[in-house]
């Protein structure tokens, strides 16, 4: 039975710039149930991403939780640099091996439609390169600077996606990559 991407938890990741005259270091303004992380690719950066216990899922009140993060990030004037990323992270556990590699080698067969139809900037593929491997059912592919990485804390990381403080942007895209993986 195919599962529902409404019942699969995300955890997105929002890299953003600050202005220089914010003391990042001392920076610690977030929404409840969200952390803040130095983001060390960016000159001036942090990542907002949801704490451990705070369990997302495609519904109203997870996504309220993104627009009121946005707003706090705009309140402060971040900006985007070309080298911003949105990272989605999808709860596979109880997904088994089989069935990960499945969505990695799809994945692997469709990431140039993929990455032209998100229009993943020049600037950021040193951080999301394009996968290259063929899986095996024993060795699941795992790397942090590819477009598509799997962590051994039952995750699948989608790292194509261009940073926005836009909310229907980073909307579509977790849906587009809760679907991807149940499709």
């Amino acid at each position: 039975m195919k599962k529902d991407y409404k019942n699969i938890r995300f955890s997105p990741e929002i890299e953003v710039e600050f202005p220089r005259d914010i003391d990042i270091g001392k920076f610690e303004e977030t929404i409840e149930g969200w952390e803040i992380d130095f983001e060390y690719s960016l000159d001036h950066g942090l990542e907002y991403k949801p704490k451990k216990g705070n369990h997302l899922y495609y519904n109203q009140k997870s996504l309220n939780q993104i627009k009121k993060l946005l707003k706090l990030l705009k309140k402060h004037k971040c900006k985007m640099k070309s080298t911003c990323g949105l990272h989605i992270h999808i709860d596979i556990t109880g997904f088994s091996k089989n069935k990960t590699n499945k969505i990695i080698s799809k994945f692997i067969r469709y990431q140039d439609k993929i990455m032209k139809q998100f229009k993943v900037k020049r600037s950021r593929l040193t951080y999301c390169e394009k996968l290259i491997c063929s899986c095996k059912e024993e060795n699941i592919y795992s790397s942090k600077g590819t477009a598509l990485s799997v962590s051994g804390f039952n995750t699948i990381e989608f790292r194509l996606f261009n940073g926005t403080l836009d909310y229907k942007t980073i909307s579509k895209s977790i849906k587009w990559a809760l679907q991807f993986i149940i499709a």
